[in-house]
């Protein structure tokens, strides 16, 4: 591996652009040298020569020593039991935050620090913020946290919490009615809802109705 080749990797490595990729049927693939280059300066990145390489990596070094914030904070929603990490650079007395929901609505605090020294100090606003996908600011500092609010589990059918429900598994293709060409389609399918629903069924299973293999879309068949 060439001088330039081990420098643009590093600074791959800083900007999270991946250099390799093993396809679906398991072969490596290893960017070229080129293209990487290309992928950095889309980003905003010279990375056309070993220097030009040092000094970017000089400026992303510089600019996380600048921030205060991690740029992601992944939470559970709808629990107020969560922090972020703060990082300060100089003595401040209080920090003023505010946090945008993805919906818009804003909530602001402020976190007294005393006379703390340059430190990393915990955040924690005590919000029970809900599912989404949220922006944590503090005024006066560079940057920015995302705040992934994610549900602690997927979401669950009533029927389900409750017990067990019943309903027939349908090939939407194998139906037949009056008004088909021969091949059901998802007005057949509404039909068989409606008339299983009408005998207490809760469900109804259904083959795949969606491309399956976007690198084989011959690949359709749920026989295959």
């Amino acid at each position: 591996m060439d001088e330039l080749r081990q420098a643009v990797t590093r600074l791959c490595a800083q900007y999270g652009v991946l250099t390799e990729y093993h396809d679906v049927w398991g072969h490596r693939h290893e960017a070229s040298t080129g293209a990487l280059v290309t992928l950095l300066a889309e980003l905003g990145v010279d990375a056309s020569s070993v220097e030009a390489v040092q000094a970017a990596e000089r400026e992303a070094k510089a600019a996380r020593e600048r921030e205060g914030l991690p740029p992601l904070v992944a939470i559970a929603a709808g629990n107020g039991d969560w922090t972020v990490p703060v990082q300060l650079r100089t003595p401040v007395r209080s920090l003023h935050w505010s946090i945008t929901e993805e919906n818009g609505v804003v909530h602001q605090g402020d976190l007294p620090l005393g006379d703390t020294g340059v430190a990393q100090v915990p955040l924690r606003p005590a919000l029970a913020l809900p599912p989404g996908y949220h922006r944590l600011r503090l005024e006066g500092w560079p940057g920015e946290t995302l705040l992934v609010a994610a549900p602690a589990h997927c979401y669950e059918a009533p029927a389900l919490r409750e017990g067990r429900t019943w309903g027939p598994s349908v090939q939407l293709y194998a139906l037949r009615s009056d008004r088909n060409w021969g091949i059901g389609d998802f007005g057949d399918l509404a039909t068989v809802i409606e008339q299983w629903s009408a005998r207490g069924a809760g469900l109804v299973g259904v083959n795949p109705l969606h491309a399956m293999f976007g690198h084989n879309p011959l690949h359709a068949s749920p026989y295959s």
